[in-house]
């Protein structure tokens, strides 16, 4: 077989002297080795190597999603927060252990939890809207039997007789005015208890 051209061009010409009925594998191996169509040379170890640099990317996320699965389980719950028997009672109290907490959960995803007295950890998956809302109408934020927590302005309030949101608003309004009623007695009493006193003296 003679091959025209210059050596290292790709041949233009291939003349072949041998009948491919004689010789198969020889015609073959000769038309391989004139138009270059061999296998790449050295494609074995490039494909090696980017099956380990997939395989150590996929052990890093399988850690990385591990290890968010491992934070992500439920928080540990406080001693106030223990579930406790509950019976029917008509007063709406404050809850001053009642709060929103935050931590990571699977791939590390922000999540909100509300505890309170005799309320272990609870997931609160709509808090931007309870937020907005609580400023003009009451919100129950969690339930654990009979008792509810609700979140009125600035306040939690925690009741065990089923209320519904315009009952807890006004029994808030009622506490309200006691209180306010209280703190100007308090006044009253200290404003004519200096008098006395500065009478006493002259």
């Amino acid at each position: 077989m003679a091959v025209g051209g210059r050596a290292g061009d790709v041949p233009a010409l291939v003349t072949v002297t041998r009948s491919p009925g004689s010789d198969p594998v020889g015609w073959s191996r000769n038309m391989i080795a004139a138009t270059g169509t061999g296998g790449p040379a050295g494609g074995g170890g490039s494909m090696s190597g980017v099956v380990a640099v997939l395989l150590l990317l996929v052990a890093g996320f399988a850690a990385f999603a591990g290890l968010s699965w491992w934070r992500g389980a439920q928080p540990e719950t406080p001693a106030f927060a223990q579930p406790r028997p509950t019976v029917p009672n008509a007063d709406l109290l404050p809850d001053p252990n009642a709060g929103f907490f935050t931590d990571r959960g699977f791939l590390f995803r922000k999540r909100h939890f509300f505890v309170a007295t005799g309320c272990p950890p609870v997931r609160i998956t709509d808090y931007p809207s309870l937020d907005v809302r609580r400023r003009e109408q009451p919100v129950r934020v969690a339930r654990v039997g009979l008792r509810s927590w609700w979140w009125f302005e600035e306040g939690f309030h925690r009741e065990s007789a089923g209320y519904r949101d315009d009952a807890v608003r006004q029994l808030v309004r009622d506490q309200e005015r006691r209180e306010q009623a209280r703190r100007d007695r308090a006044r009253v009493m200290s404003e004519v208890d200096a008098t006395l006193r500065k009478r006493a003296e002259g």
